[in-house]
Parts: C-alpha cells; structure tokens; sequence
C-alpha cells in the first residue's frame, strides 16, 4: 500500500468581539492585492499600501487589520514588521517538493 502523508494546520478560533467585521467582498479584494504582490515578486506590503491599492475611494485602517487578521488565521499570509505578505499556496508541485522532516 502507498504511504500516505498529512499536514496538520491549527486554526485559532475567530475573535468574537470584533468591532470592524469587514465584509466577504472587503476580504476577498484585500486577499486579491496581496495575491498579486505575491505573483509579481514585491516585498511585504504595509496595512497602509494595501489600503491605497484597494479599488474602493476610503477604507478604515481597521478594516484593512481585520481582513489581514482573518487571512492570517487561516495561515494564507504572514505578518511582521516588514508588511503582510501571501504565502498560501495551493499548487500541487508543492505537495512533491522533498521536505526536511519536523523534528
């Protein structure tokens, strides 16, 4: 029989007192700009860039936090000082690369 491999992510629960819930579409737009960051190579972009590339006049820095919240939940991007960056990635070539072993 073949030998089958699993990945175990652990996802925090989501906040229950949030008092900026952006909308589906909000997260979606703000998932799409880091996306695109991500495709052409740029650096960790700034809660303030991803606000100014968003395709909306005005948008809440807070709102802009939650969306990264809630995709960093989900360990789509990570977050430091530099920025958020994108780094889920859902290609099957990445499930046959050769991984070092967790220890």
């Amino acid at each position: 029989m073949g030998h089958h491999k699993y990945v175990v992510v652990l996802i925090h629960e989501p906040q229950t007192d949030l008092a900026h819930s952006p909308t589906l579409f909000t997260l979606h737009r703000v998932e799409r700009v880091l996306r695109d960051a991500a495709a052409r190579g740029e650096p960790p972009l700034s809660h303030a860039e991803i606000a100014r590339r968003l395709p909306v006049k005005k948008i809440r820095r807070e709102t802009v936090k939650a969306c990264v919240a809630e995709l960093a939940r989900f360990h789509m991007v990570a977050e430091g000082k530099a920025g958020v960056m994108w780094v889920f990635t859902s290609s099957d070539d990445v499930w046959r690369r050769r991984r070092v072993p967790l220890r």
